[in-house]
């Protein structure tokens, strides 16, 4: 049986299936990296988000995630942070963001809004009444500004 080295303050656990746990003794270079990526796909994601509003209300079109995910190779060259992010990872962030999406929507039409939310370095995330941004959405008027969503 392997030992676990315990002397590692800034272990974290990782869980990629329900049936089995890995932990990870990162060095401190490979938590900043991990940091890093996490924050560049948590940008990705709400600037995603906004691409998609933006889009509805001055244009009436729909963004998919395909549409976004063609964008990437663009944006990894003119953003070099992002080169370092393996291309799956992003991609799937902007998959997420896709099902969160059609989520809200599938909600608004079963007429259970619930909220919708925008990613934070935090993990809480900025609430906005989900009532609210529905019929925002229906008129084709949604506002990000927290006023309009009350």
């Amino acid at each position: 049986m392997a030992k676990r080295l315990e002397t590692a303050s800034h272990a974290r656990e990782y869980h990629s299936n329900p049936g089995y746990r890995f932990r990870l003794y990162p060095t401190n270079p490979q938590e900043a990296a991990m940091f890093e990526t996490l924050r560049l796909t948590r940008t990705l994601y709400n600037a995603g988000l906004e691409q998609r509003i933006v889009a509805y209300r001055k244009q009436g079109k729909t963004v998919t995630a395909y549409d976004q995910q063609k964008e990437l190779t663009a944006l990894k060259a003119e953003c070099p942070e992002y080169a370092g992010v393996y291309s799956h990872v992003l991609q799937d962030a902007l998959d997420r963001l896709d099902k969160a999406y059609k989520g809200f929507f599938a909600r608004v039409k079963r007429g259970s809004a619930g909220t919708a939310s925008s990613s934070s370095k935090s993990g809480t995330r900025r609430r906005a009444s989900g009532s609210a941004l529905a019929s925002l959405w229906t008129r084709g008027d949604a506002s990000t500004s927290r006023k309009s969503a009350q």
